[in-house]
């Protein structure tokens, strides 16, 4: 049914003809009359948003909660537009989930407006296997085996470390052997102008669009954003972190060794520059060793944390200027080198190679940049990485995007802050505060009223903060936390998910708990570092299981009905205060609350997963109790502290539910 009352609208209507908002109109009205969905105002009211920011070609921030449907919200629009002006609709999001979600969503788009669609997928680098790596790591193995491996990398049942081991990463494109076949190749050969410009929407990973932009900017390359493409950033929360990603510095001993083999191969004064080398390999050696003395005492719980190298790295100015000195030579003697023109793709890449560490050494005087050092084997010299990346990410945003670009929508289910919506005159621009300074928005952006879930949450979830207050953050409450969960568990027969902010603690509880394994029946589970997301999502959902997880877990996973009834947060996620929140909380006080709210949010948001879902939310960390803008700033409203009151819940409301699992 079509909205009685039409929102009073801001936008200056521009681009083309005021009957393009008639036709998303007339789609709105085709999509309720079609008895696989269910008419929401609230996907309507965004739709409507998106379609006038796209006619008048604005930037558009729009928050949509679970189960709006937020990509028929901007594709319905944005299809309708690309299919007028012949330019493309490109959408980028930062998982593969909502990537594969949405081919299955242009062709039922196709099928409303009885028109094709026709559409390109492109995905970041890491997503797609390398033959020749792979090949040339395992010389025994035949097309079977990569088969096997290729058909794991589909379906996401890769383990982490076997992905980072043979994924694409610096590709040969023409000059390689295995070009014809190579999912990569031809999915780049698909994302050029002269392709996409006959396509109606080209979908990518957040981290494609990024590197695409850089190139762009940095190279004055034409890349996949022309003049008059609508873009829209799908899961946008995320935006900021990848940009810095992508612009993060990196210098460890794989990149040692990969530069003492393109000086062999060059044979690029050999005594000379493998001395140096042998230098910055010396300097690694030494800085892992005084890393080691700062943080042993956290073992392996410090793997993929960014570490504070701040202090370190002033002990270690004398030896940083004269690796700068000694690469600034190598570099502008390689200018003159004579090489085979086989070995340009070796040439080139050195070049690459003495440029990152002059850029890294060159910016530690001006401090315009964070530093950082992390761990991907523990303390080990062979897993340590040296980082740094921009301070204001913002402007580099800005630049990459908003600078030459018009119409762009941002939207994600977690955009606002904890801002009350009526705490300002501008109450729409308040509550999106936080993200507005965080990606550098233009002064002109349109802040979209926030729609809110359509789900029942009053009526299908039930809040529980425990009447004892359990201080989470002390290590000796571990005991004190595993009994709560066996406690809820129980209760729920399984199906539950706990999610920790902490792997260490997520250990000890896990430990505590199988202590007391006599007290459960439920299959008890446990996210491994190198383990399969999707493989262990699919084991906690085909049994009644308790799953112990962190990271991956707390956003992007999708879990409907009675599997996954039950949802744990040990501690409220604030962000763990490394050099990057140091910097940005000295530049935003809302940085801690801002960012813990969106994780929480995320988080929270993996139980109801459609208008049937029920369950029970537990958060266990008693801080929640004096910081009430948390429990308002969440869409639940049926709060109790006693247990006795979760078992009535389960009893009364969700027993004929649980018992439909399979």
């Amino acid at each position: 049914m079509m909205l009685s009352v039409i929102i009073k609208r801001t936008f200056v209507p521009g681009g083309f003809p005021i009957k393009y908002i008639d036709e998303i109109f007339k789609a709105i009205d085709l999509l309720n009359v079609d008895s696989k969905y269910v008419p929401r105002e609230g996907q309507e009211n965004l739709m409507l948003d998106i379609g006038e920011a796209m006619q008048g070609e604005a930037v558009l921030m729009a928050e949509a909660g679970v189960g709006i449907g937020k990509s028929f919200a901007y594709l319905i629009p944005g299809l309708i537009r690309s299919k007028r002006l012949k330019k493309p609709l490109i959408v980028s999001s930062s998982s593969i989930q909502l990537t594969e979600q949405l081919v299955g969503d242009i062709e039922a788009v196709s099928q409303i407006l009885s028109t094709n669609f026709t559409y390109v997928v492109g995905k970041g680098r890491t997503n797609y296997l390398c033959y020749a790596r792979y090949k040339s790591g395992n010389k025994h193995k035949d097309l079977t085996d990569i088969l096997t491996l290729q058909e794991e990398w589909k379906t996401g049942f890769i383990k982490p470390m076997e992905k980072k081991k043979w994924c694409v990463d610096n590709c040969l494109f023409n000059q390689c052997e295995y070009r014809n076949s190579c999912d990569f190749y031809n999915m780049r050969q698909n994302l050029k102008p002269r392709y996409t410009s006959s396509v109606d929407c080209i979908i990518v990973n957040h981290n494609l669009l990024v590197e695409d932009l850089k190139k762009k900017v940095k190279l004055h390359q034409p890349g996949l954003i022309q003049e008059g493409h609508s873009i829209v950033l799908d899961e946008a929360h995320k935006f900021e972190d990848i940009v810095r990603d992508a612009f993060n510095i990196k210098i460890n001993i794989k990149m040692v060794k990969r530069m003492e083999r393109a000086i062999k191969d060059l044979e690029f004064d050999l005594g000379l520059n493998l001395k140096t080398m042998r230098l910055l390999t010396e300097f690694l050696e030494d800085f892992n060793r005084e890393l080691i003395k700062i943080y042993a005492i956290e073992g392996k719980y410090i793997l993929g944390n960014r570490l504070d190298i701040k202090e370190l790295m002033s002990m270690k100015f004398k030896d940083m200027n004269l690796l700068l000195a000694k690469f600034n030579t190598m570099k502008s003697e390689l200018r003159y080198l004579d090489f085979k023109d086989s070995k340009e793709k070796v040439y080139d890449e050195l070049d690459e190679m003495i440029g990152t560490i002059i850029d890294y050494f060159e910016s530690i005087g001006p401090e315009v940049s964070v530093y950082w050092a992390i761990y991907e084997k523990i303390f080990d010299v062979n897993g340590l990485a040296l980082c740094s990346a921009p301070k204001e990410i913002n402007k580099i945003i800005y630049e990459l995007l908003f600078e030459n670009q018009k119409s762009i929508i941002l939207t994600s289910a977690t955009l606002g802050g904890n801002v009350p919506i009526n705490s300002a005159i501008n109450q729409n621009r308040a509550y999106y505060e936080y993200q507005t300074q965080a990606l550098g928005l233009p002064e002109s952006t349109i802040y979209s009223t926030p729609q809110k879930s359509p789900y029942n949450y009053e009526e299908n979830t039930l809040v529980y903060l425990p009447s004892m207050d359990i201080d989470v953050r002390e290590d000796s409450m571990s005991n004190d936390i595993a009994n709560e969960i066996i406690q809820l568990a129980n209760i729920m027969d399984g199906r539950t998910l706990i999610l920790f902010t902490s792997k260490k603690q997520m250990e000890s509880v896990y430990g505590g708990m199988l202590l007391r394994k006599d007290t459960f029946t439920w299959k008890l589970l446990k996210q491994e570092d190198n383990g399969s997301v999707n493989r262990l999502r699919e084991e906690f959902s085909s049994q009644k299981a308790v799953l112990l997880s962190t990271g991956a877990f707390w956003e992007g996973i999708n879990i409907k009905g009675p599997e996954l009834s039950c949802l744990i947060v040990v501690k409220l996620p604030y962000p763990v205060p490394d050099p990057v929140i140091k910097y940005k909380a000295s530049t935003n006080p809302l940085v801690h609350e801002a960012e813990m709210m969106i994780k929480l949010k995320q988080g929270t948001g993996r139980l109801i997963r459609s208008e049937m879902d029920l369950g029970i939310i537990a958060i266990l960390d008693h801080r929640i109790k004096a910081k009430k803008y948390i429990l308002q700033s969440l869409p639940f409203r049926n709060v109790t502290e006693e247990i006795s009151v979760v078992k009535g819940f389960v009893e009364n409301k969700m027993a004929q539910y649980l018992s439909e699992q399979r």
